[in-house]
């Protein structure tokens, strides 16, 4: 078993930096502070991979789709996630960063897995729309296998009550058009 070693204060996006890389953990910073999980099993994988590839290819020009990339939503505490996909503008890439700002994220897709179910389905539900992502979904493989998507209005994900999500060889109906519900077909999220 491999022991990490980190500094014993809360970690800077320095510290982070200079983390050693890991394929056996999957590691993000929560306000300073590391969590650590299993690797998703291989399935999980090959959803996400899937995901980011169905989306890239189906999504305009102008938006690029990514799995497994590290996205910063705090600097200050530090708060990195490294969603399952994300989607942000193409011209971002240009600048080959380690890492995307969530202010330049449009879409984030969590794949829900043992031991991160509910980190992805209540913390980082109101973390992201706290960073203003306006998109986030959710993707249940537990059967039946379900994609629940949210959409930020006024500073709250509401669910879609709208039309239904489906992959195929060609890619993802409905991206993005049916991503743009109206609030009044969805019910908001709030604590508590």
């Amino acid at each position: 078993m491999k022991v990490l070693e980190w500094p014993r204060r809360l970690l800077t996006l320095e510290d982070w930096a200079e983390l050693p890389e890991t394929s056996e953990f999957h590691i993000e910073v929560l306000e300073g502070v590391l969590s650590v999980a299993p690797r998703p099993p291989v399935l999980h994988q090959r959803v996400a991979v899937r995901l980011a590839y169905l989306l890239d290819r189906q999504s305009p020009d102008e938006w690029a789709a990514f799995h497994g990339v590290e996205m910063l939503v705090s600097a200050v505490p530090l708060t990195v996630r490294v969603p399952d996909v994300l989607v942000v503008p193409a011209a971002v890439i240009q600048d080959n960063l380690a890492r995307f700002d969530a202010a330049d994220v449009l879409l984030v897709i969590e794949v829900l897995s043992e031991g991160t179910k509910r980190t992805d389905r209540v913390t980082k539900l109101f973390e992201y729309a706290e960073a203003g992502i306006e998109h986030y979904w959710i993707v249940d493989l537990d059967p039946p296998v379900r994609l629940i998507t949210y959409r930020l209005v006024d500073g709250e994900y509401h669910a879609s009550s709208g039309p239904s999500y489906r992959t195929s060889r060609s890619g993802v109906s409905g991206w993005p058009a049916a991503t743009t519900s109206s609030s009044s077909s969805s019910r908001p999220l709030r604590r508590g």
